[in-house]
């Protein structure tokens, strides 16, 4: 360019000018109650209402969300708002949600947005949902929780759910994962909690500190692995499971301090294999319920059941294989012969390998199949000798006065015992001194050489009539004439006799009949049996030595025991 004489001659030069630093995309980051987020090609909205304002941040793990001035009326919302084209279109992670002030009335986000990290401590809360709650995901609520529902929760060891106080809504959720972590209710459940399935493993932890009164539901298994566990501390109302209740050889126990009322179990009970109880329970279990089974394995199997003082009710279809069930006071069938079946058979067992004992009575019961062990035939048996005994606690303390009333077993018994205070050690096998008087002196075992296992007992009731009678074998310590006792009998190739019988114990009392006057024994007499059979299908006993149990019928009283079929001639 040619400019006026006196002047330089000068060229232009393009240049970019330096403009202040901005996002293509940009929105106010001040605090607002609505603020847009995009994440995974969707568009979301935040929101709080009812007062307070929130910022957002962003971290590696997902957005954080900061709220200012919030009450206990707040309310913090994601809704999703729009889905772009070719988006993933994955859920909201909210890596933190920072509580200035410590007060939320609830979060809305299921569906919408999964939990990663932690909320701070907050008051009372009526209600919170996510999509998931996941990963290192912390929750505490230091008063009342009025509901907790989520997709799924899914937590690592960093992870944990905590409510001071009382959960008054329900607790919803798909999978519930505890791998290490917890979710801890400090007080009462009050309202459900109902989960599709649920697995707590390393010692991950379901626990209400009081009472669960609307009870746990699980649409599948309960499985319980490495120590994890649930642990209510007094009472809780219902344990459904729609699956089965798995506890692997390390896995912990389901634990109720108090009562347990109706346990509801449509599959099986799997148990870790060992003595350590899979149940406990501190007070009465109430209504027990295991629909389920397994072919050679029963409904229960390889478990182990601790009841502190009674089970009333008891139903289980499929047999008890390789257990231990035992209950410091009673066990209640609350049905009995011609009744519905409290255990019913796996092919022809019902009872395999497995004890069933009460600190006092057993009643109410019928048995729909074999009672059996294989202790005798198997070199390396599994589960427990075969016993069934009222009037031994639950460690193992033999009492007097024990008692098994109103029971049948509709099959046989074999190689199996059922015993109402006698010891299989400590004793010489007689009757207690004077009839049933004071208690003879049960020292520390061992006894049958260290095996401390059931006599063979020989004893007979005898029927027919005066001056043409019949002896049955009742597969008894003690004999019966007239339906009283003659003596004790014992077959003498057993080389060890030193059972212990102790006073008061009775099998059947209410089946035994009347004796007759002395008058009315006279020649052609009817004599009296028992009104039912306590064992339909017999009793067999395999030959061995004193390591094992002889099969029998052990009591004091056994003046109601009848072995087989009824003769037509007696009530049947």
């Amino acid at each position: 360019m040619t400019r006026s004489k006196g002047l330089r001659h000068t060229r232009s030069t393009l240049s970019f000018e330096p403009l202040e630093e901005r996002r293509l995309l940009s929105f106010y980051s001040g605090p607002s109650t609505v603020r847009p987020v995009v994440a995974g090609g969707a568009l979301y909205q935040i929101t709080v209402s009812g007062g307070g304002y929130e910022r957002i941040g962003h971290t590696q793990q997902g957005i954080q969300v900061n709220l200012l001035g919030t009450t206990s009326s707040s309310t913090l919302a994601v809704k999703l708002i729009h889905i772009l084209p070719h988006s993933r279109q994955l859920p909201l992670n909210i890596a933190a949600i920072n509580v200035e002030s410590g007060q939320l009335g609830s979060i809305q986000a299921l569906g919408t947005a999964n939990l990663t990290g932690p909320i701070t401590p907050l008051g009372n809360v009526s209600s919170i949902e996510f999509n998931s709650i996941i990963g290192n995901a912390q929750i505490n609520v230091a008063g009342d929780l009025g509901g907790l529902v989520a997709g799924n929760i899914a937590l690592n060891p960093s992870g944990a759910i905590r409510v001071g106080h009382d959960l008054t809504g329900p607790l919803e959720a798909g999978v519930i994962a505890l791998n290490g972590a917890s979710i801890a209710i400090g007080n009462d459940a009050t309202a459900k909690i109902a989960a599709a399935s649920i697995t707590l493993a390393h010692n991950g932890t379901l626990s209400i500190g009081r009472d669960a009164t609307a009870g746990i539901t699980v649409g599948d298994n309960l499985k319980l692995d490495t120590g994890g566990g649930v642990k209510v501390g007094r009472e809780l109302d219902g344990l459904t499971i729609q699956g089965n209740l798995v506890v692997t050889p390390s896995g912990g126990a389901v634990s109720v301090g108090g009562d347990l009322t109706n346990l509801t179990i449509d599959g099986v009970l799997q148990g870790n294999g060992t003595s350590r109880p899979d149940l406990s329970v501190g007070l009465s279990l109430v209504n027990l319920s295991v629909q389920g089974g397994e072919a050679n394995a029963g409904g229960i199997e390889n478990a182990s059941i601790a009841v502190a003082k009674s089970i009333i009710g008891f139903n289980v279809a499929h047999g008890v294989f390789n257990s231990l069930i035992t209950a410091g006071v009673a066990i209640n069938g609350q049905s009995g012969p011609g009744d519905t079946v409290n255990i019913g058979p796996d092919g022809t067992n019902a009872v395999f390998d497995s004890e069933i004992r009460a600190g006092q009575d057993i009643i109410n019961f019928l048995i729909g199949g074999d009672v059996a062990s294989d202790y005798v035939t198997n070199p390396n048996p599994t589960g427990y000798r075969t016993r069934i005994i009222a009037g031994e606690t639950p460690q193992g303390t033999f009492t007097s006065g024990g008692l098994i009333d109103n029971f049948q077993i509709t099959g046989s018994m074999t190689d199996s015992v059922l015993a109402a205070s006698v010891a299989p050690y400590g004793g010489n096998g007689t009757l207690p001194p004077t009839g049933y008087g004071s208690n003879s002196t049960t020292p520390v075992p061992p006894g049958d050489g260290g095996a401390n296992t059931y006599d063979q007992p020989a004893g007979v009731i005898v029927g027919g009539v005066v001056g043409a009678t019949i002896s049955y074998a009742n597969y008894s310590e003690v004999s019966y004439y007239n339906e009283l006792p003659t003596g004790v009998a014992y077959n003498p190739a057993d080389p060890t006799i030193d059972d212990d019988i102790l006073p008061g114990g009775a099998i059947n009392p209410s089946f035994a009949s009347a004796p007759l006057a002395s008058s009315a024994l006279v020649a052609g007499a009817t004599l009296p049996l028992p009104t039912r059979s306590t064992v339909l299908g017999g009793v067999i006993s395999t030959p061995h030595g004193d390591n094992q149990d002889y099969a029998g019928i052990f009591a004091a009283d056994t003046s109601g025991v009848f072995v087989g079929k009824l003769p037509v001639t007696s009530a049947t």
